[in-house]
């Protein structure tokens, strides 16, 4: 636990900007409470240690400059350029990974993978990758109407509560007329084909 308050300081250290802790550290907080919650609640057998991590980490590139993101998505995912250069939303997600080994020396895959995907989701995740990506979406203080039926779905399946979030973020950037990553439109795809199970 040591550790983790060290984390948990430099994590706030790195969300406060002129004194002031910045919103984001308190929700990156609510995050790692919920992903721990599901990984109890929902019987996944997660290690608790990693969970934490990731939730905790997931918007560790959150208050970078754009700068910063950009040239870490250069070199990290030239593929993705071209569908991401005007989307800035998810843009401290992809770079999340290099930031969590740059400045926190964790180097885990599967929590790097959680941090990755935790706005665009992709197809075939891992449990904690779901774990993440549903926190994120759910987590206490969104008090939001749109997320009653994800939060509701978390009590049940994991699964389900992906696909509904999932179809919520394409329908919202559709109505919105924005871009949809690839790598979320793949994701949607690939749930839906879950049927039954999801």
């Amino acid at each position: 636990m040591e550790k983790f308050e060290e984390i948990k300081k430099k994590l706030k250290d790195s969300m406060t900007i002129n004194g002031v802790v910045q919103k984001r550290y308190y929700h990156s907080l609510e995050v790692a409470k919920k992903a721990l919650e599901l990984n109890e609640s929902l019987n996944l057998g997660l290690d608790s240690d990693k969970v934490y991590l990731a939730g905790l980490l997931h918007d560790a590139a959150k208050l970078k400059s754009d700068d910063c993101l950009w040239n870490i998505i250069l070199k990290e995912f030239p593929h993705l350029v071209d569908q991401v250069k005007d989307t800035k939303t998810i843009w401290h997600s992809l770079a999340g990974p290099y930031i969590v080994k740059k400045e926190y020396s964790i180097f885990d895959e599967e929590i790097l993978s959680a941090i990755c995907y935790h706005t665009t989701g992709k197809e075939n995740m891992s449990t904690l990758d779901k774990v993440i990506f549903v926190a994120d979406y759910i987590e206490d203080t969104r008090d939001n109407s749109y997320t009653k039926e994800a939060k509701d779905a978390s009590k049940i399946s994991l699964d389900r509560t992906v696909k509904i979030i999932l179809n919520q973020k394409v329908d919202f950037l559709r109505k919105s007329g924005r871009i949809i990553c690839e790598l979320t439109f793949k994701a949607l795809n690939y749930y839906l084909e879950y049927g039954e199970k999801c």
